[in-house]
């Protein structure tokens, strides 16, 4: 299998995009939104129309996956 092949498989270039996206959606309809400095990163959850409960709930579930992968890729690319 070519690299191309093994890319276009597996879906290697959406799930990147997906990685270092800033905005996410989340089920309840809101969304969390990244900020990235050499000081920081701002997390923004943002409910929507729903209920801000579920979109917390949501929102930290998401964030804690999100921080791990996207710490790892930030070391890993620089």
């Amino acid at each position: 299998m070519s690299s191309e092949q093994i890319e276009e498989h597996f879906n290697l270039s959406e799930k990147i995009d997906y990685l270092i996206g800033h905005q996410y959606e989340l089920p309840s309809g809101g969304n969390i939104m990244f900020g990235k400095t050499d000081a920081l990163t701002a997390i923004d959850v943002n409910t929507g129309s729903a209920k801000r409960f579920d979109t917390n709930r949501e929102a930290i579930q998401l964030i804690a996956k999100l921080n791990k992968i996207k710490e790892y890729f930030w070391q890993s690319c620089y």
